[in-house]
């Protein structure tokens, strides 16, 4: 039996749950890259291998290796360099990330899980952020390859806990959300009497 499509959405529960789904699967699609930007700092040995890595597509579909990159070729590092370097590196997926994620945090009944996720992105970000400063002041190639592979570490743990995360909440989400559908929204009218 096909439902009307207002039959998806007819209550507030179940805009929640296809809000959820949306965000999840989003969550999910920007996870992915930083996976594989993980595996493959973690897997550069040397300097040539690293350099190599450069011309690599998967660099530019995430955040942090844009920043890192960008970072590289500053000429003078203050506050305000970091704070434009941060602003302009900001994509098409980053801001439906972000506006998908409040309007999740807004919606999602469990704050508390959505807080912790939003910690450990943010424990992320600044434990790379530290990584990327000492390797640029490493003394020498070997030593910021060190670090390097140090922040694929981090990338691969995290995303790895994150995808996990999403990947159960999406089956969460799913179930919730057929259970809701089970439930018909039948519209009463009134007569108004004259």
């Amino acid at each position: 039996m096909m439902l009307p499509y207002d039959a998806w959405i007819d209550t507030r529960e179940k805009r929640v749950h296809v809000c959820m789904l949306i965000f999840l699967i989003v969550s999910i699609i920007f996870i992915i890259p930083y996976i594989l930007l993980g595996i493959l700092l973690v897997s550069r040995g040397s300097y040539t291998s690293l350099f190599e890595m450069l011309s690599y597509p998967i660099l530019d579909s995430s955040y942090i290796s844009r920043v890192i990159l960008d970072a590289i070729s500053l000429t003078k590092v203050t506050p305000l360099a970091i704070l434009k370097l941060l602003l302009e590196n900001i994509g098409t997926m980053e801001l439906l990330e972000g506006f998908v994620c409040i309007m999740a945090y807004a919606l999602y009944i469990n704050k508390k899980k959505t807080t912790y996720v939003i910690s450990l992105l943010l424990a992320e970000f600044i434990v790379c952020t530290i990584l990327v400063v000492i390797a640029l002041r490493a003394s020498s190639l070997n030593g910021a390859i060190i670090y390097i592979r140090l922040i694929g570490q981090v990338f691969l743990i995290v995303n790895i806990v994150l995808l996990v995360i999403a990947f159960l909440s999406l089956y969460i989400t799913i179930g919730n959300y057929k259970e809701s559908l089970a439930y018909e929204v039948e519209e009463i009218k009134e007569h108004m009497e004259d």
